[in-house]
């Protein structure tokens, strides 16, 4: 279930892999724990912990197709 204050983040990570990471009150509370070749595979794992939302509880990187390396 999201809540208001509910954000994810999904960002390409140093090995160019998807990763993906919940916020809740601007805090990381949960992060993927294996890297990913696809966009799609890592959204699809999002989705299986929890993530139910569209665009709107993504992360501004993500809306807009920015992909910061973290």
């Amino acid at each position: 279930m999201i809540k208001q204050g509910d954000r994810w983040e999904l960002y390409r990570d140093k090995s160019n892999q998807w990763q993906w990471r919940k916020f809740e009150n601007n805090k990381v509370v949960a992060v993927s724990g294996d890297g990913f070749y696809s966009r799609r595979a890592c959204a699809k794992d999002a989705r299986q912990r929890g993530y139910e939302g569209g665009e709107a509880h993504l992360s501004q990187q993500f809306s807009e197709g920015k992909n910061p390396i973290i």
